[in-house]
């Protein structure tokens, strides 16, 4: 077999060389660095036209999309919204806080916005309803602008989205003003000081309003008025 390989190539340069002898053709020699295929570092050496000839016969990869040819990529993204999906079954979640809990499981950023995405799709995730429903509900509590951004920040949304909301946080969009508000939470504490001189319980009530969110010159004018209605409403009423 092995002479008939010879007879085959010897053959061959020997009809090559009268060709180019007939056809006034230059001889230009061919050179190329042997490679070895990187698969397991054990492969046959090749020729560089050889490994041109490898690498175009490979099908081509979507670059823009990280989960062509990557089965962990989905099976990890898919993971991860059967988690946001039982996270949020019971109550509503912010984007951000979801975005923590998943990467405190382990989850590459990449899998964390793509099931975050995907979520959101699915209508299991929206900041924009669930922090105004937040907003209402605490401001029906009493709590004023400053409590309600931090709250809305220890749940998860980012400070720009924080920034955006301010009209509702701060009541601007509809009727009742910053001192009216505070003031309905102060008459709520009013009764927490009647054992107190008025000095006393002006102070400790202006804290705990001021602690509920509200401005510390606000809360101590409200503070003020509240006790001073809460006094005269026991004065008529023979108290």
């Amino acid at each position: 077999m092995s002479d008939r390989n010879d007879a085959t190539t010897s053959r061959f340069g020997t009809d090559a060389e009268a060709w180019l002898d007939a056809h006034s053709v230059p001889r230009v020699p061919i050179t190329g660095d042997a490679v070895v295929l990187p698969d397991d570092g054990h492969g046959p050496d090749v020729r560089l036209k050889e490994a041109a000839r490898l690498a175009a016969a490979s099908p081509p990869a979507d670059r823009d999309d990280p989960s062509v040819g990557q089965a962990p990529l989905s099976d990890a993204v898919a993971e991860a919204v059967a988690f946001i999906r039982k996270s949020t079954a019971r109550h509503p979640q912010s984007r951000g806080r979801l975005a923590d809990k998943l990467t405190a499981r382990g989850h590459e950023p990449v899998v964390v916005d793509l099931a975050l995405d995907r979520a959101r799709r699915e209508r299991l995730v929206d900041d924009q309803a669930l922090l105004a429903a937040l907003v209402a509900e605490w401001r029906g509590m009493g709590r004023g602008p400053r409590r309600v951004r931090s709250d809305l920040r220890a749940r998860g949304f980012a400070q720009h989205q924080i920034d955006e909301a301010a009209p509702i946080i701060t009541g601007s969009d509809d009727d009742v003003d910053p001192q009216t508000l505070a003031l309905d939470v102060a008459k709520r504490g009013a009764r927490r000081y009647r054992r107190r001189d008025e000095h006393d319980a002006v102070r400790l009530l202006t804290d705990w309003v001021a602690y509920r969110g509200h401005d510390l010159d606000i809360a101590h004018q409200a503070a003020r008025e509240a006790i001073a209605d809460d006094a005269e409403e026991r004065r008529l009423v023979g108290r």
